[in-house]
């Protein structure tokens, strides 16, 4: 899953060793005795970025969240032409309004290189307060922004900060655009601030597996921003990466596996449609598809 090219070798002699491993390669923390910096991370996609901007979100959190947008923008090889085709990222930032309509912080075709986004991030972007309405941003950001996108790039995902949940008006809009967006083949990474956000809904909005694609921080101070930071990293390089495009039909049985020569990676794929008198609804069949990245261990 690293895009670095690097390996690591390691004799575990003894627990500690095992230990770094660990540390280094499944957990995603700093790995100290690697020297080399890592390179921005070549990714053929549109990438929107989508902030909690309530005023549920304390001022803290809100400056964390900040520093951790501007920190997944820095380590990205963002597009000098995004306005043409290309085959280098696209990044868009909305944050949530006190109005109905989302805030367009920046699009896809505002920004051609990551310094000016992170300067936008960290020296414009207010805190818009209101009450949460998650589902009315983020159905503004997929129909509005990214599937409108001139010039789209191959691959689509859609990156939330939630640290509250969603008004009450707004639950059954937030619950049909969870599935319209994973219909539209975007790939959903969702993180979830503090302790009053609602479980249910991140579950929902994350893709599956939940454990890949949500992930839980107390506070976003510094060390949790890198944490998920390098986790998001490897999760925008299984997406891009060759074996992430790949379509294999699977019924979710253990079965369908790849050759033994490939890795064993499975994927299911819904087809999903809209009822067209119940524009609000889902069903099995029709256009549009999503794939399902399922970890062997999901499978055992």
């Amino acid at each position: 899953a690293d895009d670095s090219g690097n390996s690591m070798f390691a004799l575990l002699r003894r627990q500690q060793d095992l230990e770094k491993v660990k540390n280094c390669a499944v957990c995603y923390e700093e790995c100290s005795f690697i020297q080399d910096p890592v390179p921005p991370q070549q990714a053929d996609m549109d990438l929107i970025m989508v902030l909690d901007g309530s005023r549920e979100m304390q001022a803290d959190e809100y400056v964390g969240a900040k520093q951790l947008l501007g920190s997944v923008v820095e380590q990205l090889a963002v597009s000098p032409q995004p306005r043409r085709p290309g085959n280098q990222a696209r990044v868009a930032v909305i944050q949530q309004s006190e109005t109905q309509t989302a805030k367009v912080e920046f699009n896809l075709q505002t920004y051609q290189n990551h310094d000016l986004m992170k300067t936008h991030l960290m020296q414009k972007m207010q805190q818009q307060s209101g009450t949460s309405i998650l589902g009315q941003t983020l159905d503004f950001t997929l129909n509005e922004v990214l599937l409108k996108a001139g010039q789209a790039r191959k691959r689509r995902a859609l990156l939330t900060v939630v640290a509250t949940q969603t008004a009450y008006r707004d639950r059954a809009k937030l619950h049909y655009i969870s599935q319209k967006a994973k219909c539209e083949g975007v790939a959903m990474f969702v993180v979830a601030v503090g302790d009053r956000y609602n479980q249910t809904q991140v579950e929902e909005l994350a893709g599956l597996p939940v454990h890949q694609h949500l992930i839980h921080v107390s506070q976003l101070k510094a060390e949790e921003q890198g944490y998920v930071q390098r986790f998001f990293r490897v999760f925008l390089s299984v997406l891009n990466s060759k074996m992430g495009t790949e379509r294999v039909s699977s019924s979710f049985s253990k079965t369908n596996v790849q050759p033994a020569d490939r890795p064993r990676r499975l994927y299911h794929r819904v087809t999903c449609g809209f009822t067209p008198n119940h524009p609000g609804s889902l069903h099995s069949h029709g256009e549009g598809t999503t794939e399902i990245f399922v970890a062997p261990q999901q499978l055992s």
